[in-house]
């Protein structure tokens, strides 16, 4: 909800993201698969090292920790972000997250650290560039959704991915968007690249 509907929904939580200068206000077709796909990975198993990368007004962020209960990394390159999310946090009353000014998930914060769960709402292009360090930050058998793929692009990301050890487990489709759940196979596949 944005806060503009004062409808009472049958929900296990209700989210508020006013519309502001930061991306993700939930209503966008690569958002809402975004949540849809930690829905699905959350059913099935526990997540402890949590990743929201390009966190933006910190949705994404927040659905983890209303369904994990765990604290949560979030990182964006904008320092305007950490306002953004600060004010939405206490909006929702929520408080394990924390934030890191960072362009990736490389930076002397991060250093030694991997994760089970990388969720990332980003355009393709940024997919593609950081692959490497999605497959170095990211525990053997670990997941990472990622969103903001158009559809005609979804076998080349495919395929771009499996180069670096991370295999398709699930798509979803809507309105020309895809979201894509890959899991980081064992060692023993990393002599196939």
């Amino acid at each position: 909800s944005q806060g503009l509907l004062k409808v009472k929904k049958n929900k296990k939580f209700d989210l508020i993201v006013p519309a502001n200068n930061a991306f993700g206000t939930g209503s966008h077709a690569s958002t809402f698969l975004s949540i849809r796909c930690i829905e699905i990975l959350t059913k099935k198993k526990k997540y402890f090292k949590i990743c929201d990368l390009g966190t933006g007004s910190g949705i994404l962020s927040f659905v983890l920790e209303k369904i994990i209960k765990r604290k949560i990394i979030c990182i964006d390159n904008d320092l305007e972000i950490e306002d953004t999310l600060l004010r939405n946090k206490k909006k929702n009353n929520l408080n394990k997250m924390r934030f890191y000014k960072n362009d990736g998930l490389k930076g002397k914060y991060l250093m030694g650290i991997k994760f089970d769960l990388i969720v990332c709402n980003i355009l393709s292009n940024f997919h593609k560039r950081i692959v490497k360090d999605y497959s170095e930050k990211l525990e053997v058998n670990g997941n990472i959704i990622i969103s903001g793929v158009l559809n005609h692009q979804v076998n080349e990301i495919v395929s771009y991915f499996y180069k670096f050890n991370l295999k398709l487990i699930r798509k979803s489709h809507l309105l020309g968007w895809t979201s894509l759940i890959f899991t980081k196979q064992g060692i023993k596949n990393a002599s196939k690249l």
